[in-house]
């Protein structure tokens, strides 16, 4: 029966199809060649299948045994995987990183910190979200990240933090838009009458959102997404 079939015996399979005969793949195993053989015999009849074709002077893998071996190449990668975050859990180590960031952290060092991330710890498990404003510290309060990527300028009480990076915030304007005309100084009194486009957050109704980042102007129009305020900024419109 396939429930039968033991990791050792896959194991002595793939020695024999990488060292070419039984003989070979005992002195591998450090086994007698009587023993592969006759494990090999067992595994054959548990399966159901012929694997080796025994009428030559060596026994030769057939087309299903090498399918076989290729369903065992497999299964040993998810058995060093298996054996990785077994021991993982064991020594203390995380296996899985829930990180929030907000979306106006540069995407560039993001994946920075993901290859990083990857080369050092290629056991652990990222769970990544990409919010707004205090939608970020949120998820870190709630449990549900491990580490948040959020302004300063956002609720931090009970949270413990350490700056990574300074951000600058540089107002924009389409080419056509009124302010980009010309070469005068432009004014704060001009740019408080000019519709500013304001990134906002969706929060639950009751709760208060946060405070606006970097707003110049008594007009504004608000949008929830980047995508969103890009386009509008391309389109002259704020």
């Amino acid at each position: 029966m396939l429930e039968s079939v033991t990791i050792e015996q896959l194991r002595t399979l793939r020695a024999v199809a990488e060292e070419g005969s039984f003989t070979a793949a005992a002195r591998k195993l450090g086994q007698g060649q009587p023993a592969v053989s006759q494990a090999m015999q067992r595994l054959e009849k548990q399966l159901g299948l012929r694997l080796f074709d025994r009428s030559g002077r060596v026994p030769r893998l057939t087309a299903k045994g090498e399918a076989v071996v290729a369903a065992a190449e497999r299964l040993h990668e998810d058995l060093a995987v298996f054996q990785l975050v077994m021991g993982r859990i064991k020594s203390g180590a995380e296996t899985k990183l829930s990180l929030a960031v907000d979306a106006m952290f540069p995407t560039s060092a993001l994946l920075t910190f993901i290859h990083e991330l990857a080369e050092a710890h290629p056991g652990v498990e990222l769970a990544l979200e990409v919010e707004f404003l205090a939608a970020v510290t949120a998820l870190v309060r709630e449990r549900r990240a491990t580490l948040g990527i959020a302004g300063t300028d956002l609720d931090l009480a009970g949270l413990e933090q350490r700056p990574i990076a300074l951000l600058r915030m540089i107002p924009v304007a389409a080419p056509s838009h009124p302010l980009a005309v010309g070469k005068d100084v432009i004014t704060e009194e001009r740019l408080a009458s000019a519709v500013q486009i304001v990134l906002t957050e969706r929060t639950p109704a009751g709760q208060p959102g946060s405070s606006d980042r970097g707003v110049f102007s008594t007009r504004t129009w608000r949008v929830a997404d980047l995508m969103t305020k890009h386009a509008l900024i391309v389109g002259g419109l704020g």
